[in-house]
């Protein structure tokens, strides 16, 4: 029923005259025989945020602004588009000024020592990321190390930087060995935190770990959301490729503070980098981003932040508190109704509010994004810039396996498999030869989820016949 020929004895080998006997034991491989236990429910769904893949660093803010946004369109239009895709950049101040400027730092780190951590040199280039971080800490500056494996051990209790060679010398001491236990680990480094909490200042547990434990999900983001309540802040470094993003991605985004994915070892020194940036006082409280648009642009999808509001012109995107070193994009589509080279003069309004963290004053910085018209009589491609292009893509794929899901829970197949094959069909329109590997496992992981679809209803309609 399941798969061809498994009930098929070869005897083409067998010579002489004699009594021949076979007994085979079939069993079905499990993907072909319940397709649909293998779509992932919306609480599983494990997604790369497309900016993982951003390459260009974005440029600084200009003059004395802490932070600065930036927007450009993906191509020219004409009477026959319909569509049109805006990328917008957000950046903010980095670099020792930034440091010089922020207030006394409480962190704790809590680091995975398991087994798991031994491969790939994994263990050695996080020692040596970390002695490096302790350079760059200042002398007000409060730090404490957690290691766990089976066992959770405090190596450096909560002190400032007073001797950096003891601490580097705990650092190198750092061995991987033994199972996984991160609860308590956890919850050992948000102690620590507590002792020297600061509330103008920024106190942050980093985990740095590849995300499997053997306590419950959902017991160790419910403590983590405890001491989150108590102006606790997590980031999290997921090592490795195959690290558990689910659950650092809920202690991360209830913790207030970062995902970042470290696909290599040497990728770690490159993180802390990232880290010590963000993990100053805020340059920026309270942020919202505001897009406004009209009747004949019309705003669709937007990909990289979430929006909290959407009306008949204007959507909102609520951004919380911006730290330092941010190098992030979003992509913001459009319909277009009717386009003609009337439309540039009524531009898309882009606003930026927030609280500058250092002089507690609002600011605002707003900026137009006109349409470019194109006297091409064709239609014009969406996306012209291949980086923009593959981000878009990304975006895209991952939005559609996030409705996959939605649609599989709500027992609506047949929307799930369209919104698949519609994608499918347009990437392979964006990237005729999908050369680029990230596109093309993402394309491939689409295309196993529709042979699942095809594979249940065939199940369906044998069981009929039968």
């Amino acid at each position: 029923v399941f798969q061809r020929d498994v009930d098929v004895v070869d005897l083409t080998q067998t010579t002489g005259i004699g009594k021949y006997e076979k007994r085979l034991s079939y069993n079905p491989d499990p993907r072909l025989q319940y397709p649909l236990q293998y779509i992932p429910t919306p609480d599983r769904l494990l997604l790369n945020d497309f900016n993982d893949f951003l390459k260009r660093q974005l440029p600084e803010p200009e003059g004395d602004r802490k932070i600065d946004f930036f927007a450009h369109w993906g191509n020219g239009i004409n009477a026959n588009s319909k569509e049109a895709l805006l990328e917008i950049g957000f950046t903010t101040m980095r670099g020792d000024k930034l440091r010089r400027m922020g207030s006394p730092v409480n962190v704790s780190f809590v680091i995975d020592k398991s087994g798991s951590m031994a491969g790939y040199e994994r263990i050695e280039t996080l020692r040596d990321a970390l002695a490096s971080f302790v350079d760059k800490i200042r002398p007000d500056d409060y730090v404490s190390i957690v290691s766990f494996d089976t066992e959770t051990k405090l190596l450096l209790p909560a002190a400032k930087k007073i001797d950096a060679k003891n601490i580097k010398s705990i650092i190198q001491g750092i061995e991987a060995s033994g199972g996984t236990y991160m609860y308590d680990a956890m919850v050992l480094g948000y102690e620590q935190l507590l002792l020297h909490y600061s509330p103008k200042g920024t106190n942050r547990l980093i985990l740095l770990t590849d995300g499997y434990d053997t306590s419950e999900v959902n017991v160790i983001v419910g403590k983590s959301k405890e001491y989150n309540a108590k102006g606790l802040e997590l980031s999290a470094v997921g090592v490795g490729t195959d690290y558990n993003q689910s659950l650092l991605s809920l202690l991360a985004t209830e913790g207030g503070g970062l995902l970042h994915f470290t696909g290599t070892a040497g990728g770690i020194s490159d993180v802390f980098a990232q880290e010590l940036e963000s993990i100053v006082r805020p340059v920026a409280k309270e942020a919202t981003f505001e897009i406004l648009y009209n009747k004949r642009i019309v705003f669709k999808e937007l990909y990289g932040f979430p929006v909290e509001s959407v009306g008949a012109e204007k959507a909102v995107i609520r951004m919380k508190n911006l730290y330092g070193g941010l190098n992030k994009i979003a992509l913001v589509k459009f319909d277009l109704h009717k386009p003609s080279p009337e439309i540039l003069s009524q531009p898309v309004v882009l606003r930026l509010k927030y609280i500058d963290a250092e002089t507690d004053k609002q600011v605002t910085v707003e900026k137009n994004a006109a349409l470019i018209w194109n006297d091409y009589t064709g239609i014009p491609e969406l996306v012209v810039e291949q980086e923009q292009k593959k981000l878009y893509a990304i975006a895209t794929m991952n939005q559609t396996l996030k409705v996959m899901a939605q649609a599989v829970e709500a027992k609506n197949n047949t929307k799930a498999r369209q919104v698949l094959v519609s994608t499918y069909t347009q990437m392979r329109n964006l990237f005729p030869k999908a050369t680029d590997e990230d596109v093309r496992k993402l394309m491939e992981s689409i295309d196993r989820y529709i042979h699942a679809f095809d594979m249940q209803q065939q199940n369906e309609t044998l069981k009929k016949k039968q």
